[in-house]
């Protein structure tokens, strides 16, 4: 019950991350699994998204996850989908509080948006705006990568 409440709540980001996923497997045959309330998409090899697109991507439940890499990347990707369940939850519970219409059509862009100000804030406190936000620090944490210094200088191939 809780993951499908979840699933609903995050119905918007949902979508989105499903067209974003949909579009860039035009013109191949991708593999798509659900797993553990997750949508994966892995595209083919010699796909578009493949050749252009060098990351394994959590959009919400919808995960794109590139050919080249393994279960320890798709398990990072896990953590940015339990972060983004988090930040549907937070949004709706704002919406519910500011009862704002103008909130509610926002809520697909609220896990990106967040995700931008904690890079803005990672730059801005002289990070490395990926490897230093403090999403990406903490899938790292808690993948049991190991995460360098506080300015996230670690090179990775995750996203």
């Amino acid at each position: 019950m809780r993951r499908f409440v979840l699933f609903v709540l995050c119905l918007p980001a949902n979508a989105l991350g499903l067209a974003i996923a949909a579009i860039g497997s035009l013109g191949s045959r991708p593999q798509w699994v659900r797993r553990e309330g997750v949508l994966i998409m892995r595209p083919c090899s010699g796909s578009f998204i493949a050749r252009h697109w060098r990351y394994s991507t959590a959009l919400c439940h919808v995960i794109v996850w590139h050919p080249d890499h393994d279960e320890a990347v798709l398990e990072h990707e896990r953590i940015h989908v339990l972060q983004a369940e988090a930040c549907c939850l937070g949004w709706w519970l704002l919406t519910l509080v500011a009862w704002s219409s103008t909130l509610l059509l926002l809520s697909p862009f609220a896990w990106l948006a967040i995700y931008g100000a904690s890079c803005a804030a990672a730059w801005l406190g002289g990070a490395e705006a990926y490897r230093g936000n403090v999403f990406e620090r903490h899938a790292r944490a808690e993948t049991a990568e190991p995460v360098d210094d506080q300015r996230g200088a670690r090179d990775c191939r995750y996203s």
